[in-house]
Order: C-alpha cells, then sequence, then structure tokens
C-alpha cells in the first residue's frame, strides 16, 4: 500500500469522524430544544439561551470546518485517481533512489578502503617534489659556482700578471741589494782599518748591520696575501730606495774625508787631533744613518717575506687556475662552447618587458592637475596617504640631480611599496620594482653579467629597461632589434623593495656614484658624458655603455628591524628618507570610503614635461629667509657636532624650490623646510645626550615651530622628553594620518 492510499484513507477517516460530530451536535440540539419548556421555570433563561446559542454558533463554525475538509479529501481523491499512473511512476522512482543510494554506500566503503592507498601515494608525491626541489636547488647552485669560478678565474689571471711582472721586479731589486751591501761592508771594514781606535764604534755599527742582513735571511714565512697591501708596500720600498742611495752617496763622502784626515794625520798630530774630533762627529752622523739603513733593511726583510708569501700563493692559485680550466673546458666540452655574434650576445638585453602602452599625451596637463589626478586615484584604490606625503614624494623625486634616490622608511604595512607603485600609475609613469636579495653584494645583481659558459649576457630587468629608456646612447648600440622599443622621451620610476637586506654600498654605490656624477657633465659632449655612463662588460669586446638620465627616478623601501643593514652616510648625505611612523588609528578606511575607482593614467608623462617642472639645483637661487634658516640649523648642529656639508645645504634649497606651488595657501616654504628637518636632521639626532645638548637642541625646536608644522613639532617635544626616553633623543618617524 503507498503512501497516497493511506493519506486517502486517512482523509476519509477524518471526515467520517466530522459527520458523527455533527450528527451528535444536532440530537444535542433537539434535546435542549424539547426540554426549553422545562427550562423556562428557571430565572437565569435568558442567561442560558444566550449560552446555548453559543454553542449553536460553535458547532456550525465546526460543521463549516468539517465541511472543507471533506470537499478537500474528496479533491484530492479525485486527483489521485486521475494521477494514478504518475504516483505509481514515482514509487518507482523512489525505489530506483534506493537502489542508488545503496550503491553510493557500495562506493563509498570501497572509497574509505582505497584512502589509505591514496594517503601513502601522496606521501611518495611528496618525497618526490622534495627530491625536484632539492636538485633545482643543486642546479642553481652549480650555476652560481660556474658563475663564481668565471669571476674568479678573470680576477686570478689579472693578478697572476701582476704578480709575475712584480716578482720579477722584487727579485732583481733583491740581487743589487745585496751585491750594493756586499760592497758597503767592504768599505766598512777598510774605514775601520784606517781610522784606528775611534773607528771601532763604526765597525760595531757595520757588525750590527750583518746581524740585521743575517735575520732578514733567516726571517721566511710571514704570511700577507692581499693585493693591496703589496701594492702599499711597493711605494713604500721606491721610497726607502732612494733614501738607501742617498745615505750610500753620504757614507762615499765619508769614506773620502777619513782617508784625508787619516793622510793629515801622518803629517801633523795638531791636524789629527782635528781630525779626530771631526770623525766623532761624523762618526755620529753615521751611526744615525746607519740606524736609518737598519729600520730599511728590516723593512725590506719584511717586502723580501711578504714576497716569498705571494710566490706561495701565486704557486697556489696557478694550480687552482689550471684546475679551473680544466673545470671550465669540460664544460664547455658538455654544452658544445660556441662563438656567438654580437647580436646574440646582447640578445637577452634587448628581450621585451612588460610596460602598459601610455599613449602620447594629447594635452599637456600642468603640475598641480596631474598631482589632484594621482590623489584621486590613490584614495580610489581605497589607500590613504595624507596629501602632504603625496607632496613630500613627489618633490624628492624631482630633486633627483642632487638627491638620486628616495628611501621610503619605517616599520612593515605602513604602505611604502604601494605609494611609488600608485603614484606612478596616476602620473603616468613607466614602472620597474626590483625586489633585492640578501645575497646581492655587487652591480651585477642590478645589471647582470656576462656569462663565460655561453658567451652570452644575462640581463636584469633594470638593465633592459635603462637601455629602453637612454636618450644618448642607442645609435652607438648597432641593430637593435623591434622588441628594444624607444622610450626615451618618457619617464621610468625604478622600485629598489626592501633596499636594505643586502648591504647598500655592496650592489648601488658605484650606480648612485654614477648617478651624482651626472650634475657635472655635458650629457650632448659624448667624451664628458662618459664619466656618469653606466658600463655593461663584455669580455672580448668593447662595454655596452648606458647613460641614466634624469628621465629615471631612482626609489627604494627599508624596513627597520633585525633582519635588515642599515643606510651609511654616503647614502644618507644623497637621500631624501621618508619614514612612516606607527599609525595612531587603525581605522583609516573611514577616511577614503567616499572615493571612487579611477582608471590609471592612459597617456605617458614626457620627460620635456617633467623637466619644466624641475628646478635644477645648480640653478637655485637661496632665498634670504631660506639662507637664515639653514645657518641657524647648521649652527645648532654643530654644537652637536654634527654640522653638514654644502651638499646638504643645497639639497635642502633645491627641495624648497621644487616644491608644488599653491598646495598650502603660501606656506610651501614653511613646509618644505620642515620637510627637510623631518628627513635629514631628525634621523642624525637619534641617541643624543638631552641633558647635555639642551641648549642646541631647544634651537632646533625653535626652528620647526617657526614653520608651523605643528605635527613635527609634537614628535620633535615627544623624542625630546626626559620622561619617555632615558636621556636620549628618539626618533621613530611621524604619522601624518591627521593631516587628511
Amino acid at each position: 500500500m503507498d503512501i497516497f492510499t493511506i493519506v486517502l484513507y486517512a482523509l476519509g477517516a477524518i471526515v467520517f469522524v466530522c459527520g458523527i460530530v455533527s450528527i451528535l451536535g444536532h440530537l444535542r440540539y433537539q434535546e435542549r430544544s424539547q426540554r426549553l419548556p422545562e427550562a423556562c421555570k428557571y430565572d437565569d433563561l435568558a442567561q442560558r439561551n444566550e449560552g446555548l446559542r453559543a454553542d449553536n454558533a460553535k458547532l456550525e463554525k465546526e460543521n463549516d470546518e468539517l465541511a472543507t475538509v471533506h470537499k478537500d479529501a474528496m479533491e484530492k481523491k479525485k486527483w489521485y485517481e486521475a494521477n494514478r499512473d504518475l504516483v505509481l511512476s514515482l514509487e518507482e522512482d523512489r525505489k530506483k533512489q534506493e537502489e542508488i543510494k545503496a550503491s553510493y554506500e557500495g562506493y563509498l566503503d570501497k572509497l574509505s578502503g582505497l584512502i589509505p592507498e591514496v594517503q601513502e601515494k601522496s606521501k611518495e608525491n611528496e618525497k618526490l617534489s622534495g627530491q625536484i626541489l632539492s636538485a633545482q636547488e643543486t642546479l642553481q647552485k652549480k650555476t652560481n659556482s660556474i658563475k663564481e669560478l668565471d669571476e674568479r678565474l678573470a680576477g686570478m689571471r689579472t693578478e697572476k700578471a701582476e704578480l709575475e711582472a712584480r716578482n720579477a721586479s722584487l727579485i732583481k731589486e733583491n740581487e743589487t741589494q745585496v751585491i750594493e751591501n756586499e760592497t758597503a761592508v767592504r768599505k766598512l771594514r777598510e774605514l775601520q782599518d784606517s781610522v784606528g781606535a775611534e773607528a771601532d764604534k763604526l765597525a760595531n755599527i757595520t757588525a750590527e748591520f750583518m746581524e740585521k742582513n743575517k735575520e732578514y735571511e733567516a726571517l721566511d714565512g710571514k704570511l700577507r696575501t692581499t693585493q693591496e697591501t703589496l701594492q702599499e708596500k711597493n711605494t713604500t720600498i721606491k721610497e726607502l730606495d732612494e733614501r738607501l742611495t742617498g745615505m750610500r752617496t753620504e757614507r762615499a763622502e765619508l769614506e773620502a774625508r777619513n782617508a784625508s784626515l787619516m793622510k793629515e794625520n801622518e803629517t801633523q798630530v795638531i791636524e789629527n787631533e782635528t781630525a779626530v774630533r771631526k770623525l766623532r762627529e761624523l762618526q755620529d752622523s753615521v751611526g744615525a744613518e746607519a740606524d736609518k739603513l737598519a729600520n730599511i733593511t728590516a723593512e725590506y726583510t719584511e717586502k723580501k717575506m711578504e714576497l716569498d708569501s705571494y710566490q706561495t700563493t701565486k704557486e697556489a692559485l696557478l694550480k687552482e687556475i689550471d684546475i679551473l680550466r680544466d673545470t671550465i673546458d669540460a664544460i664547455k666540452k658538455e654544452t658544445g662552447n660556441q662563438t656567438v655574434t654580437n647580436e646574440e650576445v646582447l640578445k637577452d638585453l634587448w628581450e621585451p618587458i612588460v610596460f602598459p602602452r601610455l599613449s602620447p599625451p594629447k594635452k599637456v596637463k600642468s603640475e598641480l592637475d596631474l598631482l589632484a589626478n594621482t590623489k584621486e586615484y590613490i584614495r580610489g584604490k581605497k589607500l590613504y596617504f595624507p596629501d602632504r606625503v603625496i607632496h613630500a614624494f613627489h618633490t624628492s623625486l624631482k630633486c633627483n640631480d642632487i638627491s638620486p634616490i628616495t628611501v621610503l622608511a619605517g616599520i612593515s604595512g605602513t604602505g611604502k611599496s604601494e605609494l611609488p607603485k600608485c603614484y606612478a600609475e596616476g602620473m603616468g609613469i613607466h614602472f620597474s620594482m626590483l625586489a633585492v636579495q640578501p645575497r646581492w653584494d655587487s652591480p651585477q645583481d642590478l645589471l647582470g653579467f656576462y656569462n663565460y659558459m655561453e658567451n652570452k649576457y644575462k640581463a636584469t630587468e633594470l638593465a633592459r629597461a635603462l637601455v629602453r629608456f637612454d636618450r644618448y646612447n642607442r645609435d652607438n648600440w648597432g641593430d637593435i632589434p623591434k622588441a628594444c622599443d624607444n622610450r626615451s622621451d618618457r619617464m621610468l620610476l625604478v622600485l629598489l623593495d626592501e633596499m636594505n637586506l643586502a648591504r647598500v654600498e655592496y650592489y648601488f654605490s658605484e650606480f648612485l656614484s654614477k648617478l651624482e656624477t651626472r650634475r657635472g657633465v655635458d650629457p650632448d659632449d659624448e667624451k664628458d658624458r662618459v664619466k656618469a655612463e653606466i658600463e655593461l662588460e663584455l669580455t672580448g669586446r668593447a662595454p655596452l655603455r648606458i647613460y641614466a638620465d634624469r628621465n629615471i627616478l631612482f626609489t627604494g623601501t627599508m624596513n627597520e628591524d633585525e633582519s635588515t643593514q642599515t643606510l651609511s652616510d654616503k647614502v644618507l648625505d644623497r637621500a631624501n628618507v621618508l619614514r612612516f611612523g606607527k599609525p595612531k588609528s587603525t581605522n583609516i578606511a573611514e577616511k577614503v570610503r567616499n572615493s571612487n575607482p579611477r582608471s590609471p593614467r592612459s597617456e605617458g608623462l614626457t620627460y620635456e614635461c617633467w623637466h619644466e617642472w624641475c628646478v635644477d639645483a645648480k640653478d637655485v637661487k637661496m632665498d634670504e629667509q631660506v639662507s637664515e634658516w639653514i645657518n641657524r640649523l647648521n649652527n645648532a648642529m654643530e654644537e652637536l657636532q654634527k654640522p653638514f656639508g654644502h651638499r646638504v645645504a643645497q639639497a635642502i634649497v633645491a627641495y624648497i624650490e621644487n616644491y608644488p606651488k599653491g598646495v598650502a595657501n603660501g606656506k610651501e616654504k614653511e613646509l618644505a623646510f620642515a620637510d627637510q628637518i623631518e628627513q635629514r636632521i631628525m634621523p642624525k639626532l637619534r641617541g643624543i645626550d638631552l641633558e647635555l645638548n639642551e641648549e642646541p637642541l631647544k634651537k632646533i625646536g625653535e626652528l620647526i615651530e617657526e614653520t608651523g608644522d605643528k605635527t613635527l613639532y609634537d614628535a620633535y617635544r615627544k623624542g625630546s622628553s626626559l620622561d619617555n626616553n632615558n636621556g636620549v633623543f628618539l626618533w621613530q618617524g611621524i604619522d601624518r594620518s591627521e593631516d587628511f
């Protein structure tokens, strides 16, 4: 019996019961009607009549409900009779579903049995993955070893040639010195025989010299292995040789005078006494010179030992060179080394790089308009940077002729990497980011290197970008593929992300010097321009030269924690450092809640437009008030024993002159000077004793107060508070989130 039949029977039973109840109610009503006359003898007849009417209405309502239920039951019965076949088919489907369910449960049982096998296969897969990763790491290490061997081989060849040349020179000088020493000893003995008792002391000096000479033959084995030290000592040896030649001349003169005195002694006793007195005087002089000669001999002995040490080192290096040469020959055989053309050597340098296609601007916008668009774009990305920070970053980039790099420092998570990227997208500037690695230790990590095994140059993303933005040297490179398109009329912003994971001086110092040299060269003069050009070394070929003009901007981020390196004074003096402090509020999203998303700028910013905005440091004329501020600031820093030079003063003035006009209601000069105090001065005050330097710190505070920068002044007051800082000045940057 199916479920629909059961439901139908149940409905019928309900209808039957409702009918019985209705009949019983009707009979009860009739009984009450028959007893009505008897009930009239009661006083509360009206009340009872009302109750009976209410009961009657209730029974009629129940009867209507039963009639409705009966009607529904009849309709369902008719539907069932009309759809009997459909109900039966649904019943069959239900049975099939139960069979499928049973089959599914069986599959689940089988699957649970396969789980251990799958887990075992997964473990084997993880093991194989580990082996693959290990093999990849081994391959990478081998590749790095080959690179290091190539570099060491080149260095060893150069060092070998220098050592061989220096060795031959020193051996020749040694032989000459030995002969001269023997001659000097012979002459010294003759002098001793001729002057008698007064010349005994000179003989003792000669004996002492002979002992020193024997000592230099006995002292062997002192180890000094650096080529730089050898070159410095070579200069000293030449000076000593010149002094030794002078003393030999003086000694010859003394011997001649002694012979003359002895001859006069034989003829006149009186003159002999005079000669003896003079001889004693000369003896004292000779003794002093002999002491000098002893010192020279000792130094020469050291040089001889160094030469022997270098000879030993040279032999070891020659053996190592032979081993490396055999290794390289074997690798070349394995790789099938072939001669490659110049185009193939530089093929990797011309490879395309991913840049957005920025069309030429239809209409040149003003600096303030582009800055306003950039701010709206950044806020449309739901990022919060105060206008003051964006103005400071923009101005720092404009000063790239005297401050070639802008550093964004501070704690992690404050948006240091996002600001340059969004700024470039909003301004229409090409953007390239390099993630600095802890192992970086040379300019090759920035620009690439020549692979001796493949005879090809392995270029980095930065090198590929630089050749596209070079404004002067493209005609000197020969045939350039179309993939290396010319973008020298546009702007490029390069970001060195986490630049202090490695020592900046190791990989960027040479590059930074080239950028700084640009101020003193005429880029249109090829011979003068070469001073500031970057060379890509190509073994066996002329180096490829690149000129990074002012259309290439550099910035870097720097986390200040235990995993990073500090920046040297050389880098800090050539940079504007923006420090991001700890946010005062974590609910920054509220400040950009109503900002609408914007697309990146599709029109590229041209170098011509950028150059019109910038004021070169060499063209800056110092304002009288600015000059007074700088002098007062430098005087206070001098009292703190931390004065700054002309470079920093010029950089401050250049920053003030390049600050965008019209963004601070005429207070641009004051805010720009406050920025420079924040960026260049405040970090140098860190760790200064507050009690000993109260007066100069007070003068700096007065200068900050004059600029009207309340946020900076509050941060200065906090850093110089004796109550909070254990007696020393602390500086942790500024949070300008309230300056929105």
